[in-house]
């Protein structure tokens, strides 16, 4: 059995742990000011994109809060975005989705300095800090979930996603389970239930 003092010792070193392996907040501030500021840009009055409502956010470890340090210095973090259009599936193809996102990066004098073409998205990369994978996509109307199609230059028919609420369910899946734990371990002191 520890000792309470060996449990706080223990406690401490995995908290320092995961401290260092977590994106620092200021590199976190930073990557949100950085897609917002790309999704200002898709989205401005100028842009051909604008009367298609371009949203950004993001997905995958980024808007889980789950992103980890890169395991050396010469990596860089990994940031997906989704760019979603308000466009109906019967009026364009997965081609010109992608390419319409593309053109407009590719307007701007740094983002086209920057800018790759992937299998399913456009990737900006902000030398020796980190990449954003932004990946065009549309809404499946025909489902109910929040899904959204997105595109892939290998398949000729677009990719159905339904991440958005997946990360949803996730979250509120872990806040559940981290609850539970909680209440279990001190009935005298239960969680809050926290907005996502």
């Amino acid at each position: 059995m520890y000792t309470s003092e060996q449990k706080r010792q223990f406690s401490q070193i995995l908290g320092n742990i995961a401290e260092s392996l977590d994106i620092p907040e200021s590199k976190y501030e930073e990557a949100v000011s950085r897609y917002e500021t790309i999704g200002k840009w898709l989205d401005a009055n100028d842009s051909k994109l604008h009367v298609y409502k371009p949203t950004i956010y993001a997905q995958g470890s980024f808007r889980l809060g789950t992103m980890v340090r890169p395991v050396n210095d010469s990596d860089e973090y990994d940031i997906d975005l989704v760019c979603y259009l308000e466009i109906d599936k019967d009026n364009i193809s997965q081609t010109e989705l992608k390419d319409m996102v593309g053109d407009r990066l590719k307007e701007h004098e740094a983002y086209r300095k920057m800018l790759d073409e992937g299998r399913r998205c456009w990737t900006i990369t902000y030398a020796n800090e980190f990449h954003m994978d932004i990946l065009p996509a549309i809404p499946a109307y025909e489902t109910t979930n929040e899904s959204i199609l997105i595109t892939d230059k290998k398949l000729r028919n677009s990719i159905m996603s339904s991440k958005k609420r997946s990360i949803l369910l996730l979250k509120e899946a872990l806040f559940l389970q981290f609850r539970l734990e909680t209440v279990k371990k001190h009935p005298e002191n239960p969680v809050n239930p926290v907005k996502f």
